[in-house]
């Protein structure tokens, strides 16, 4: 029987970062958006290897939905 995607994204992310292959990691970043936001920052150098993880932090931050203040 063939893995499903979401097995093989299991089974990628009981794996520490460092031990993500680079099939894995193009695999991560395909399916980005499935990720909790601790998954996301805990792979962030994986999800985005160009840049540090600091600056994938930011991204990440950045792309949150901003909260509405009561005043608005």
């Amino acid at each position: 029987m063939e893995q499903t995607w979401q097995e093989r994204l299991a089974e990628i992310l009981a794996k520490e970062p460092s031990g993500v292959t680079p099939g894995d990691a193009e695999f991560l970043r395909a399916r980005r958006s499935y990720l909790t936001p601790d998954q996301a920052k805990t792979y962030a150098a994986v999800l985005n290897p160009e840049v540090g993880v600091d600056e994938s932090e930011k991204q990440l931050e950045a792309e949150k939905p901003k909260k509405k203040k009561k005043d608005e």
